[in-house]
């Protein structure tokens, strides 16, 4: 009858000990941004990336990153414990970006009003947060955004420009991210052909 007992005594104690022993840590864990895709709409959400040639005022190109987390927090028991009751701790990367982001540029295969292919566009270009409504800021100022919040680069950020191309219609816009790792990250936007 002893042995018929200790089994889910012996149960009991393992999880109270471990639920009652688990911290959460203070948000150290961090993530990297591994890729980034992008599609573009205009005026009223039509797709404008598609070959065919638009007329629009304004170009809004809406980036999805990619993320993964690192130097996550872990407990060595969780083998004991369905994680399902175990404690739950600040989502993983809370802790922001691992290597800060050094520079986001934005540049046109084309001359794009004036400014030579494969040079900085930024001054040509704002941000819009998703997670702040009407809150719009200059492309530079994305860096110290980024840098300075926890919060992940998922989709959050759409970049957009209200100036015209000038005599060249068609381009296709890159983003490059650098990090301080040295990692960088870019994308490619289809070709956009303004009428």
């Amino acid at each position: 009858m002893k042995k018929v007992l200790i089994l889910p005594v012996g149960f009991i104690l393992i999880h109270v000990l471990y639920i009652g022993c688990c911290k959460c840590p203070s948000p150290r864990d961090f993530y990297e941004v591994t890729g980034v895709s992008v599609s573009a709409k205009g005026n009223r959400g039509i797709v404008i990336d598609n070959g065919q040639p638009v007329a629009i005022d304004t170009a809004y190109l809406n980036y999805d990153f990619a993320n993964k987390c690192v130097a996550k927090a872990s407990f060595n028991f969780s083998f004991l414990v369905n994680t399902a009751t175990a404690c739950k701790c600040h989502e993983c990367g809370e802790g922001g970006l691992k290597n800060k982001m050094t520079s986001c540029i934005i540049s046109s295969d084309s001359v794009f009003n004036g400014v030579a292919s494969n040079q900085p566009l930024n001054q040509f270009f704002k941000v819009t947060d998703f997670y702040v409504p009407g809150n719009s800021y200059s492309l530079d100022s994305l860096l110290n955004n980024i840098n300075n919040n926890g919060r992940k680069l998922i989709g959050g950020y759409q970049i957009f420009t209200t100036v015209k191309p000038g005599t060249i219609k068609g381009h296709k816009f890159t983003l490059v991210l650098k990090f301080s790792n040295g990692s960088t990250v870019s994308v490619l936007t289809n070709r956009i052909i303004w009428q």
